[in-house]
């Protein structure tokens, strides 16, 4: 191999390995003695969904969840406890998609013992670039998301400040 060859050759490994190779994906627990708990991901992590609920005198609630994929490779629930009708929970689908877009530090947080034992879970949810895992059975109360550009949506506030709500800061 001449010497010309050899330096293009070493100029696309590296090349892979800066733009294309490196990219890692991230799961961190904070303050997992106290509630709330505060996770920071990547968005490959997260996956959103409105499930139907039940049929009130409202007509079909649904209810909101984002199911993330931890360290042991298993999933835990956040959950929007109050139910949405159809049009608002696709509403934070779709603002909460933009934050996931938008950034690559995804900072989450949840009320509830992230500590609980796991549990076999026969659920299964699907994470693009990873597969399908199983539940672990844990489920805390969805607060707030927010990326590293502070793009942030609230259980209850939506994109109103301050977002994440008082008392709830989020790491940084």
């Amino acid at each position: 191999m001449n010497y010309s060859k050899k330096i293009k050759n070493t100029i696309f490994i590296l090349s892979y390995l800066i733009f294309g190779g490196c990219t890692t994906s991230s799961f961190r627990v904070f303050n997992q003695k106290n509630s709330p708990t505060e996770f920071l991901v990547t968005p490959d992590r997260v996956v959103m969904e409105c499930e139907k609920v039940d049929t009130d005198d409202r007509g079909t609630v649904y209810g909101f969840m984002m199911h993330i994929l931890d360290e042991q490779k298993t999933s835990f629930t956040l959950v929007q406890t109050n139910t949405l009708d159809k049009e608002s929970c696709e509403y934070r689908l779709k603002k909460i998609e933009r934050i996931l877009k938008g950034g690559t530090q995804i900072y989450l947080v949840g009320i509830g013992d992230y500590r609980e034992p796991r549990k076999k879970d026969l659920r299964k949810y699907t994470f693009s670039g990873w597969g399908a895992f199983e539940s672990n059975g844990r489920s805390l109360q969805f607060i707030a998301v927010k990326n590293e550009h502070n793009q942030c949506f609230g259980a209850f506030s939506a994109e109103e400040p301050p977002c994440p709500p008082e008392p709830f800061p989020i790491k940084k």
